[in-house]
């Protein structure tokens, strides 16, 4: 009676690197009473062929003894190489001798059909191209699986994590655990910039070549490019400016006369050096940028000042005046330098308050010309409201002595002081 024998079919758990160190298997199946096969087989990565096997029984002649019929106990067919086939020269089963592996099963079947690809959380694979990572199927890494610690970078190269997270090996560093642009180890209280070290503010990283950190562990956009200290002064984002600040009571005042340039302004006698020491002289219109007159404390008006800051009304102005009193009033605001004497007396205040008021002067276009005098600079300085009291603006004078509530035509040229949203 013939025996059957089948093996194989199945998917190789071989990986590339194992084939040089596994070779050629030599199969030998024997069972009593019957012929025994040998034959060589080389394993493949991936699906195996099904091996079908028929032993036949020994002749008459030589039962008893499974040696009479070949001194290598292998079928009298088989080549010299040791495969049961006599019919080719390679090491596979050949279909053509009884003695030797079928090429198909009893159940007709074809082996390499009906075997099954691995499955990785329900969705088939080709382990020759992804492997199961948990249970997503993933890529192999130029032919080789990694862990979840690890990621691959351009299908070729397995680096392990940083901190979690997969970078970019060509342009980043991992320095305990922080991806980082610096090839140069830092800390956790550091960070990188350009490939340069910088200590964090706090716990913030900033652009260094627009931001800075101040003392008080903040983070400020710098002012015209340069550093300063928002403690003491403003920036006016619109032009890189800056201006001192201090507070007089529940107030907080520009400490210099506003010095942006806008349509409706001008420098005294149109010089630059005096927009450096006065600060610029505004119409009306362009003082108020178009806003509507104001009575409230706070008045609500941003007019021409920067973000932050507003256009006071006359009731701010007098609140500042009578915060300071009405004894040397003018006195305690002006600053102790640039007045003029008046009828032989210094002009110069004791700037008590630090609200530094100098005398600009003031401007007065003619109507319907392009012509603009201007005069009083160092004797008086003038200050826009953004109040309108019977169709005209108040201002604030000071000269020799404080004059509050005060109206002129709004076509008048004064200076500006802002205060503190």
């Amino acid at each position: 009676m013939d025996i059957d024998v089948s093996f194989g079919g199945g998917v190789s758990p071989l990986r590339k690197e194992d084939i040089a160190e596994f070779g050629a298997w030599e199969i030998t199946v024997s069972a009593e009473g019957h012929e025994t096969l040998t034959y060589t087989l080389n394993p493949v990565i991936g699906i195996n062929e099904l091996q079908d096997i028929t032993l036949t029984p020994l002749s008459s002649s030589s039962s008893g003894d499974p040696s009479s019929s070949s001194d290598d106990d292998t079928p009298s067919s088989s080549s010299d190489g040791g495969t049961p086939s006599s019919s080719s020269d390679d090491d596979t089963p050949s279909s053509s001798s009884d003695d030797e592996p079928s090429s198909s099963s009893d159940d007709g079947g074809d082996s390499s059909s009906s075997a099954e690809l691995p499955k990785c959380g329900g969705t088939e694979y080709d382990p020759d191209t992804d492997f199961c990572l948990g249970n997503a199927v993933t890529p192999l890494c130029g032919g080789e699986e990694f862990t979840a610690a690890q990621f691959c970078h351009d299908g070729t190269a397995i680096h392990d994590k940083c901190g979690g997270e997969d970078y970019d090996p060509s342009t980043q560093y991992c320095h305990d655990g922080q991806i980082s642009s610096c090839d140069v180890p830092h800390t956790s209280a550091q960070f990188c910039f350009d490939g340069t070290i910088y200590e964090k503010c706090g716990d913030e990283e900033y652009d260094p070549d627009a931001q800075f950190c101040h003392t008080d562990s903040k983070v400020y956009d710098k002012c015209g490019g340069e550093e300063y200290d928002p403690g003491m002064h403003l920036c006016d984002a619109r032009d890189g400016k800056q201006y001192g600040y201090v507070s007089i009571g529940s107030q907080v005042w520009m400490a210099e006369n506003l010095n942006y340039e806008a349509e409706g302004s001008w420098c005294y006698n149109r010089l630059i050096p005096s927009c450096d020491t006065y600060g610029r002289l505004y119409n009306w219109a362009t003082a108020m940028d178009g806003a509507t007159s104001s009575t409230a404390n706070p008045s609500g008006v941003q007019g021409v000042c920067p973000d932050g800051w507003h256009l006071p009304s006359d009731a701010e102005w007098t609140a500042l005046t009578i915060f300071v009193g009405s004894t040397n009033t003018e006195t305690k605001l002006k600053a102790e330098s640039g007045w003029n004497y008046y009828n032989g007396v210094p002009g110069n205040g004791s700037n008590q308050y630090g609200f530094s008021a100098l005398p600009g002067g003031f401007g007065f276009p003619t109507i319907g010309t392009s012509n603009v005098g201007f005069q009083d600079v160092r004797n008086c300085g003038i200050w826009w409201s953004a109040t309108e009291i019977d169709d005209s603006p108040a201002y604030f004078r000071i000269g020799a002595t404080v004059g509050g509530n005060s109206y002129y035509g709004e076509v008048n040229l004064f200076s500006v002081r802002c205060l503190q949203d």
